[in-house]
C-alpha cells in the first residue's frame, strides 16, 4: 500500500503472447481491359491490368495502421523493357477482415509485341508504411505470371 505522498509507481503490464500475431498471403493475375477472366497473351493494342489480392491474419491484424505500397515490375526476355509500370499506395485498414486488392492498369502500348511476339514476367512487390510515414514491417512478393505481347492486327 502506498504510503501518503509517495509518487504513483510503475505496475505490472502483461501483454499475452501470441503463436502467430500475423501472416500473410499475395497474389497477381493479369486481365485485359473489360476481361472477365485472367489471360496470358495480351495484344499490344490492348489496354490491361494487374489485380494484386493480398489477405492479411493474425490476433493483431486489428492494430495495424498506416499503408501498402504495391509497385509492378516488368522484365522482359531478349531485348524488352525492364522497369517498373506502376505502382499505388493502399490504406490499411484495421477494422476490416484483412483482405485487401489493387488494381494496375496499364495503357495500350506500353509493351511492344514485336514481330514475333515477346514474353515478358512481372513481378509485384508490397511494403508497408506506419501511420507515421516509415517504412514498416511488411514486405512481400509476387514472382510471376509470364504473359506474351503480341502484334496487333491490322485493320482491313
Amino acid at each position: 500500500m502506498p504510503h501518503v505522498g509517495e509518487p504513483f509507481r510503475e505496475c505490472e503490464f502483461e501483454i499475452t503472447p501470441f503463436a502467430t500475431e500475423v501472416r500473410g498471403r499475395i497474389r497477381a493475375t493479369v486481365f485485359e481491359s473489360g476481361g472477365e477472366h485472367p489471360t496470358g497473351i495480351i495484344r499490344e493494342n490492348q489496354d490491361w491490368y494487374v489485380r494484386v489480392d493480398w489477405q492479411l491474419q493474425g490476433s493483431l491484424l486489428h492494430h495495424l495502421c498506416g499503408t501498402f505500397c504495391v509497385a509492378l515490375h516488368i522484365e522482359c526476355m531478349g531485348a524488352g523493357p525492364e522497369r517498373t509500370l506502376g505502382q499505388q499506395r493502399i490504406e490499411m485498414d484495421p477494422c476490416g477482415d484483412g483482405r485487401y486488392t489493387s488494381y494496375i492498369r496499364v495503357p495500350a502500348g506500353t509493351i511492344s509485341g514485336g514481330d514475333c511476339g515477346r514474353v515478358c514476367c512481372l513481378y509485384v512487390t508490397l511494403t508497408s508504411f506506419d501511420a507515421c510515414g516509415d517504412p514498416g514491417h511488411m514486405a512481400a512478393y509476387c514472382e510471376g505470371p509470364c504473359v506474351m505481347f503480341a502484334a496487333a492486327a491490322h485493320a482491313d
